[in-house]
């Protein structure tokens, strides 16, 4: 096969203009939209062990839909780690105490500290209420391969990094 000068210099030039394009038009003209990092809205995912520790013995509100808002008591942080637990990995659960005489179903529901903001959380019972005692509910949080380098600082508005950088969270 045999190819004319003429036909050779136009290939090389259509070739030289298109190495030369951005990259962005190829991925435009693919149609691929550039990946945003996503940012986590509920800041529940911040929090650890010793942030709840430090409000043990607060009210928080759980939002419980027809049933109005319930205010419960964080009486105990419980550290629920096994010892074959990796390191990068959190487990505990938060103990909350109801008034004597609420009842609210196991579910997720909306809760909000004066300190910690407002956050969902998934909140089981473990005793039957009675008439004469408090209600008890739990929520546990297993985490795998926790970053070491996000954690919250005992004032929860700001979010510290480990490299010394400090970012507001609200």
């Amino acid at each position: 096969m045999t190819i004319s000068r003429r036909r050779f210099v136009e290939s090389g030039f259509v070739l030289g203009i298109i190495a030369g394009l951005p990259i962005t038009w190829a991925t435009k003209s693919f149609a691929q939209k550039k990946r945003q990092r996503v940012r986590p809205t509920d800041p529940l995912i911040y929090y650890n062990r010793a942030t709840f520790a430090a409000y043990a013995n607060t009210d928080f509100v759980i939002y419980a839909g027809a049933a109005g808002p319930v205010f419960m008591r964080l009486t105990e942080v419980q550290d629920l780690n096994p010892e074959s637990l990796q390191a990068r990995d959190e487990c505990f659960g938060l103990l909350f105490t109801a008034p004597v005489g609420t009842a609210i179903p196991q579910k997720t529901y909306e809760v909000e500290h004066g300190a910690l903001g407002k956050f969902s959380m998934f909140l089981v019972p473990i005793n039957r209420p009675t008439l004469d005692g408090p209600a008890y509910y739990q929520a546990v949080f297993n985490r795998r391969g926790v970053n070491d380098d996000l954690h919250i600082d005992s004032r929860p508005s700001l979010v510290r990094t480990t490299g010394g950088v400090t970012k507001r969270m609200r």
